[in-house]
Parts: C-alpha cells; structure tokens; sequence
C-alpha cells in the first residue's frame, strides 16, 4: 500500500481534544486520525 499525505484545515480545539486522546494510549495523532477514517465507512453503514 502506498501512503499519500493530505492535508485539511481545522479548529485549534478539535486539534487539542483530537492530540488528548492519542497521548493516553502511547500512539500520535496520525495513528488517531488513520483509525477514524477506517472506521467511517462502517458507521455511515450501519
């Protein structure tokens, strides 16, 4: 699989609260952003 960068524009307060979660669990924000879109699929189906 290759890996492409994208990028997209945010507020400061979703960035805080999105880097809060990622820290408690030893991982970074990439990883926390990565899993979301992975999973979006599957709760627009369900």
């Amino acid at each position: 699989m290759t890996k492409q960068t994208i990028s997209f524009r945010t507020d400061a307060e979703r960035i805080k609260a999105l880097d809060a979660i990622p820290e408690g669990q030893d991982r970074n924000r990439s990883y926390l952003i990565n899993e979301a879109i992975d999973n979006y699929p599957d709760v627009q189906t369900w």
